[in-house]
């Protein structure tokens, strides 16, 4: 089986996006939870975004990203990506994002998904119940830069 090099990236941003939450949350512990008499709230399921990009045939070397693909990055012909939890409006913008993880590390890709998500290059579709997007919901949204060398 082929795997494009966007499919890996999105796979490896999933890994990392699911071990980073569970070890926040708590959920995998290697020793056995102590009982608390205080009692706990369940986290909200976060629900996957798939994102869609405006495209324009002057940034198709940069994939999804467009301008946004961090020069240095581009230069060294590096790929990778970041997952962001976000505030999903009714309209699909994506507001109050942060980064929870970004592949490599230092990268650029993080902060380049922040300005996607900021200048509306990047937004996602809202849940609909009962017929309408809900106003808001927070979501994940992952977000691959794969570097098509011209």
């Amino acid at each position: 089986m082929n795997s494009s090099p966007s499919q890996v990236i999105l796979a490896l941003l999933t890994v990392a996006l699911l071990s980073g939450r569970a070890s926040a949350s708590g959920s995998f512990q290697s020793e056995p939870a102590t009982e608390s008499p205080v009692a706990t709230t369940a986290q909200p399921t976060i629900r996957r975004a798939e994102p869609n990009f405006k495209k324009m045939d002057d940034y198709r070397q940069n994939g999804v990203a467009g301008p946004y693909y961090p020069e240095r990055a581009a230069r060294m012909g590096l790929q990778g990506g970041a997952a962001l939890e976000c505030l999903l409006l009714a309209n699909g913008a994506l507001t109050k994002c942060r980064v929870l993880v970004e592949k490599p590390p230092g990268s650029g890709f993080g902060d380049a998904s922040l300005k996607m998500a900021e200048s509306r290059w990047m937004t996602a579709k809202p849940t609909i119940a009962e017929g309408h997007p809900l106003a808001e919901e927070t979501v994940d949204v992952l977000v691959p830069f794969v570097f098509r060398k011209p």
